[in-house]
């Protein structure tokens, strides 16, 4: 359902952001970067620690997905 959600939508749009939880909390961006096929890592300043990113994009390349980029946030 969420693989053809994705798929409709990319018909429609040149760019589709999901916004998940934190990736050290949860599963849920594991699992939709792998239906995605990539992935904007958000990173957020004085907060995420560089292991934490690492692991992250480690993750994403393992499951064959895509690293599009990065940002650091200060909210």
């Amino acid at each position: 359902m969420f693989t053809q959600l994705l798929q409709e939508s990319a018909k429609e749009f040149d760019v589709i952001l999901i916004d998940t939880p934190a990736a050290a909390d949860s599963a849920d961006a594991q699992t939709v970067t792998m239906r995605a096929g990539c992935a904007l890592v958000v990173a957020r300043r004085n907060a995420s620690r560089f292991w934490q990113v690492q692991g992250v994009g480690a993750e994403a390349i393992h499951d064959s997905a895509t690293i599009v980029g990065t940002v650091l946030n200060d909210f």
